[in-house]
């Protein structure tokens, strides 16, 4: 895996986790009010990457980083059409253990350099899912990395 060093590698990155998982059998990569028409049909976990939000910028003399908050879904369709809430919190417990795989990895490949991981930020816990037409449970990830920023002034983009 390259590191991760725009919005299009960080696609990537999360494609290729869902693609490694035995877990998950699904990728979207959606914002809240897309993911609808792409979720639907989908069986098993799906992995449901969220646009990244607003960066912000740190510096010291010589090294710019740029601090990219982050967050992605584990969502499971629930099968049962009357589920009871033992059966939504087993679904629900299935989906975190997925979340933890995901950092897991998230935490080998930060060792290796790929993503540049701040640990204290990662936050998962369940996610409200129910603007999905179908049922769906899962867990949500909150997290941020960061990566370096090349901030200099372009001479032919100033008058």
């Amino acid at each position: 895996m390259s590191q991760l060093e725009n919005k299009a590698s960080y696609k990537v990155y999360f494609n290729q986790i869902a693609n490694s998982n035995t877990d998950i059998e699904n990728f979207l990569y959606a914002d809240d009010h897309s993911v609808k028409d792409k979720i639907k049909d989908k069986t098993g976990f799906t992995l449901w990457l969220e646009p990244l939000e607003p960066s912000n910028v740190s510096s010291n003399i010589d090294n710019h980083q740029t601090r990219r908050n982050a967050s992605l879904n584990i969502v499971l369709p629930v099968k049962e059409s009357s589920p009871t809430h033992l059966q939504l919190e087993e679904h629900e417990e299935q989906c975190e253990e997925v979340v933890q795989e995901v950092i897991s990895k998230m935490l080998e490949d930060s060792n290796h350099h790929i993503i540049h991981l701040d640990i204290n930020s990662i936050k998962f816990g369940p996610g409200n899912f129910s603007f999905l037409s179908t049922q769906y449970v899962g867990c949500r990830l909150e997290f941020s990395y960061t990566q370096s920023s090349h901030l200099t002034i372009n001479p032919s983009k100033w008058q």
